[in-house]
């Protein structure tokens, strides 16, 4: 009987099935890799948009460059992104890529690969927030700069009503608490809200001086979007007779300017502007604030 040598036989089936496994390992690791650098780099595109859409829809080339230096930060050196503002200033959308070096795959030959990821944030109206201050002032058109009384004096008013609202409370503490803090409840587009009659100007002058003592020296050019002196009110509509409601049409922001006027002729100023703030966005009256959402690419 003639017995075989299977020696040859194993060596080449040893050698083929540890390159088998080279290459299975080549796979799962550099997979791994690409999956964590396109994780990463759309991680740095979507805080990239969300960043540069707080600049829209007033500012569309700050809203670029803020995007890319946001981009520049939270990704990598080699990083290649474009950025794009459309829709009249109402959405900023990058697209990027990234050049990756791979581990094992460089043993047959294929030494690093792209990988990309495409971001997009929009940016529409308010018409739901917290944190709102107790004012109500009247459905106007209103104009990007320009001062509004945001709680008349004396006067001025409505058969006793001089633009404040009641909305923790019908007292005076919580009036105060709502000037200084913001309402801590959402209120919404359709939401009736009470007013508040009577001038108030002990409470209303303290908390605002208060607000504008938390950011003195900021102005309505140079203000940073996290001031207390950038207040949301609710735009509202209604012909109020003494303590009664109006109806909340929309919200705008200002920058608080400032409260004049002693006693009964105690004021509220504010300039008018356009923010993108933290708030629930829909179809709704555009009054000039904004929010901003990652939205598909």
């Amino acid at each position: 009987m003639k017995i075989r040598n299977n020696k040859g036989q194993a060596t080449v089936l040893f050698a083929a099935a540890i390159s088998a496994l080279i290459g299975m390992t080549a796979l799962v690791v550099d997979v791994g890799v690409l999956y964590v650098n396109r994780l990463d780099l759309q991680k740095a595109l979507d805080v990239a948009v969300m960043a540069g859409a707080q600049e829209l829809p007033t500012d569309a080339a700050g809203a670029v460059a803020t995007a890319g230096q946001y981009a520049a930060v939270n990704g990598k050196a080699n990083d290649s992104v474009a950025l794009e503002v459309l829709n009249e200033n109402s959405s900023l959308r990058a697209v990027g890529s990234r050049n990756v070096n791979l581990l094992f795959a460089r043993i047959f030959g294929n030494g690093a690969s792209n990988v990309t990821a495409r971001a997009r944030a929009n940016v529409g109206v308010i018409v739901g927030y917290t944190g709102v201050v107790p004012f109500g002032l009247q459905q106007m058109t209103l104009n990007y700069g320009v001062d509004y009384i945001l709680k008349a004096g004396g006067g001025d008013g409505n058969t006793g009503n001089f633009g404040a609202l009641s909305l923790s409370g019908n007292g005076a503490k919580d009036y105060l608490y709502d000037i200084e803090n913001g309402y801590q409840s959402p209120l919404r587009v359709g939401d009736i809200v009470s007013t508040k009659p009577g001038n108030i100007s002990g409470p209303t002058m303290q908390g605002v001086n208060y607000r504008i003592q938390k950011d003195p020296t900021a102005t309505f050019e140079t203000v940073q979007s996290n001031s207390p002196r950038i207040i949301v009110i609710p735009i509202v509509i209604g012909d109020p007779q003494g303590r009664d409601t109006v109806e909340i049409a929309g919200f705008a922001a200002f920058f608080l300017e400032g409260v004049g006027g002693s006693g009964a002729d105690n004021y509220v100023t504010g300039k008018f502007m356009r923010e993108v703030l933290s708030g629930e966005i829909g179809v709704g009256t555009d009054f000039g604030a904004y929010g901003a959402k990652l939205a598909p690419y």
